[in-house]
């Protein structure tokens, strides 16, 4: 028995087998199907999660935990030696990187993920 998958660009395929030489087990096939759609069922959600992982660059990431301990625009980019626009705009790469709707989603998000 075999299932395909979509996700995204990718085509996915599981195969199970649920016979011996010469013979088609009815329950044992069911059971094959079944675990094969089991299976499928939950690769988006593994994909998902592995790309949601770590998307941030270090100082995307570093920018986070500043904003996270309170520090303010100005106080991170003290910290980090770089100019207070270049601190938005790695906060904002952030922000979309997690679809977030703001700087205290995108910390939520992060801590969440355990990446901060």
């Amino acid at each position: 028995y075999s299932l395909r998958l979509n996700v995204g660009r990718q085509r996915l395929f599981a195969l199970f087998s649920a016979a011996t030489a010469g013979s088609i087990d009815q329950p044992a096939l069911m059971r094959a199907q079944l675990k094969c759609c089991y299976a499928l069922s939950h690769i988006p959600q593994l994909i998902a999660a592995a790309a949601m992982q770590d998307p941030l660059s270090d100082r995307e990431r570093e920018c986070l935990f500043w904003v996270s301990e309170g520090k303010t625009t100005d106080e991170v980019a003290v910290i980090l030696g770089v100019s207070s626009n270049t601190v938005n705009s790695y906060i904002t790469h952030a922000i979309q990187k997690f679809a977030a709707s703001n700087r205290a989603m995108a910390i939520a998000t992060a801590i969440r993920s355990g990446i901060i």
